[in-house]
């Protein structure tokens, strides 16, 4: 109780508090072996294939290593969540961590990835009290998920119709060929809204003074990174093979 008339009144805290319980060194060591090695043994047999060249299996080794890490600290926060049930009290970093271990759903169906991580980055940001640019950043985040979700169900109905691409501009498919192009620019687009908003959460978590951890700003910049570098490993392979 406040006994001073004079005193402004306190505000409730408006954003969220630090998640200032981290995880034990033993549980992240744990995690990276599991994490690591579950994630070689996904492309242990690429590294032996001798129809890719040494250069080419290499090559894969950076973006492989960083998915490793990606569902190996998922993984760690995860565990450390659900065991001090401080699940809705992670980060914005800490979900996309969390979520990109819904890519496993893989072995299940080659598309359902982008649902499942879609799925469960909604559950977050709706149970969360987080700033309004943390949701907006993560609500386009799924807005991408759900749009190369569609982008790869039409380029597969296209590649299916074996033929080239003057003759489908002419033809009753001109309508999908438009459509991805379209849905490939939201995907372009939404992308680089994400970073603004990204950098406009940064700038106001720094002058509001939150807290933010190292996996908060690791899952940020791991998400970012991992995806480009397997996207520079396809684009540099197919190349090479003229595919």
């Amino acid at each position: 109780m406040n006994s001073n008339p004079f005193q402004s009144p306190v505000l409730p805290e408006t954003e969220p508090p630090s998640n200032g319980a981290q995880p034990s060194l033993a549980l992240l060591v744990v995690c990276l072996v599991i994490g690591n090695v579950v994630n070689f043994a996904t492309s242990f047999s690429f590294y032996f294939d001798p129809e890719y060249s040494l250069a080419a299996r290499l090559g894969w080794l950076p973006a492989d290593l960083c998915y490793g890490l990606i569902y190996s600290l998922g993984l760690t926060l995860l565990i450390h969540a659900l065991y001090y049930q401080r699940l809705f009290d992670l980060m914005p970093g800490h979900w996309r961590l969390i979520t990109y271990l819904g890519m496993f759903s893989e072995y299940v169906s080659e598309y359902l990835p982008w649902i499942v991580i879609s799925i469960l980055l909604a559950i977050f940001v709706l149970n969360s009290r987080e700033s309004e640019n943390w949701k907006l950043h993560t609500w386009l985040c799924i807005l991408v998920y759900l749009a190369d979700y569609g982008a790869q169900h039409l380029s597969l109905s296209l590649q299916t119709m074996s033929v080239d691409d003057a003759v489908l501009i002419t033809t009753q498919y001109a309508a999908l060929w438009y459509a991805l192009l379209g849905v490939n620019w939201v995907i372009y687009v939404a992308n680089f809204v994400i970073v603004l908003v990204m950098i406009m959460a940064i700038r106001k978590d720094i002058r509001q003074e939150v807290v933010r951890d190292t996996y908060h700003y690791l899952g940020l910049a791991l998400i970012v990174i991992t995806p480009t570098l397997h996207n520079a490993y396809t684009y540099v392979l197919q190349s090479q093979l003229g595919v």
